[in-house]
């Protein structure tokens, strides 16, 4: 009886740490992950209501050399941790910022948009946001497409963007 309690406490002993390191990894995973998965698909101009009113296109939110496309969500944590750096990167001299709300009402999306002050163009539509995302792969939120001057997909984030590692990837991008 003893050696059978002892083996079931090392097991559970070996259970809780299997689970506490991968757990260890998911954060780590779900901090900021690149992948290829949709590099070189060329995104189609496409026309766009922007939480602002204004009528737009993806050609004319692409002002600049580079423009990142933000999945995004207001119940989503890593998503109002991720705005400020977003906001952050809006003005980098070399790339775009849009986002684009999912699964939201539009007054949810609307207060989010308000408390973070997002300065960065942004897309409430379902209709619209659904013109961009059905053109290339993406899994869960947040999930940001980096797309060059060309509308061509040049890296896709998984997790939680900083601003600092976005601007470590345009540096090489450019080199």
């Amino acid at each position: 009886m003893t050696k059978r309690l002892s083996v079931s406490v090392a097991l559970i002993i070996i259970l809780a740490i299997a689970m506490l390191n991968q757990n260890k990894q998911n954060v780590n995973n779900s901090e900021m992950a690149y992948s290829n998965i949709n590099n070189d698909i060329v995104l189609i101009n496409t026309d766009l209501l922007l939480s602002s009113g204004e009528q737009t296109n993806l050609d004319e939110v692409h002002e600049k050399e580079y423009l990142l496309i933000n999945i995004w969500a207001s119940w989503c944590s890593p998503c109002s941790d991720e705005a400020p750096d977003l906001n952050e990167l809006s003005g980098a001299t070399n790339l775009s910022v849009l986002g684009l709300n999912l699964n939201d009402t539009k007054d949810a999306a609307t207060d989010f948009i308000v408390d973070l002050k997002i300065k960065y163009p942004v897309v409430l539509g379902e209709e619209d946001v659904g013109k961009i995302i059905s053109q290339f792969s993406w899994s869960g939120i947040p999930t940001s497409i980096l797309i060059d001057k060309n509308k061509r997909i040049v890296s896709t984030i998984y997790g939680e963007v900083k601003e600092e590692k976005i601007l470590s990837l345009l540096n090489s991008l450019s080199n």
